[in-house]
């Protein structure tokens, strides 16, 4: 009877952590993944080596999957490689979207977002683009945010809609300046002269260009 008793304890103590903490899928520990990860935002060509290299009959659980085709797809975008594996991706997606995993959810977004541009399916690609804006927004990575918002202004390009266009390209240069990353921040007032150019206001396309040029 002892035992029953603090057994049922036990349980409703579990229940309470979860219920004030957050019951959450686990993160992967697998320290190839880890190694992967933390190799993609300077050496992305390495990440990708490891990535390919790894036996993927070894990754056993629900949590090793999800971040390895996550990383896979991050690498090669991050190699100038066009994937259009969604199926891939996807996993990820339906892995992460359900986690309190903010950061893994937001770049799950965000590459099925650019496998989407990819392929060409604009409406879709804008849609996830807004959810990983949201995730980005609640971990306050600018740094994302900068790239989401090129993105979103890429794909508004594609359509030929300048107005919107323009308006996220101002947005992702706000947004890498804050970052603190002046090479893609400068990148970003490309985009913004392009988004000009491409409204047909010449002027402001130009004196853009000439600010770049002058401040480079």
């Amino acid at each position: 009877m002892r035992q029953i008793v603090k057994n049922i304890f036990i349980s409703i103590i579990v229940l309470f952590i979860c219920f004030v903490g957050g019951c959450n899928r686990p993160i992967s520990n697998n320290t190839t993944l880890v190694s992967a990860e933390q190799l993609m935002t300077e050496n992305p060509d390495s990440a990708y080596v490891i990535l390919q290299s790894l036996d993927t009959l070894t990754l056993t659980n629900a949590a090793d999957k999800a971040l390895y085709s996550l990383l896979y797809i991050q690498a090669e975008d991050k190699n100038y490689i066009d994937s259009k594996d969604v199926n891939r991706i996807q996993s990820a997606v339906d892995y992460y979207k359900d986690s309190d995993d903010e950061y893994h959810k937001m770049l799950s977004y965000y590459y099925l977002a650019r496998i989407e541009e990819n392929i060409q399916e604009y409406s879709r690609a804008i849609i996830n683009l807004l959810k990983a804006e949201d995730f980005a927004k609640s971990i306050n990575d600018h740094f994302y945010l900068g790239l989401i918002y090129r993105s979103i202004s890429d794909t508004y390009s594609r359509i030929y809609n300048n107005t919107e266009s323009l308006k996220y390209a101002k947005l992702s240069y706000d947004s890498f300046v804050i970052s603190g990353y002046t090479d893609y921040a400068n990148w970003a007032l490309w985009d913004i002269a392009r988004a000009y150019h491409n409204g047909q206001d010449y002027d402001s396309s130009v004196k853009v260009s000439k600010d770049i040029i002058s401040n480079g």
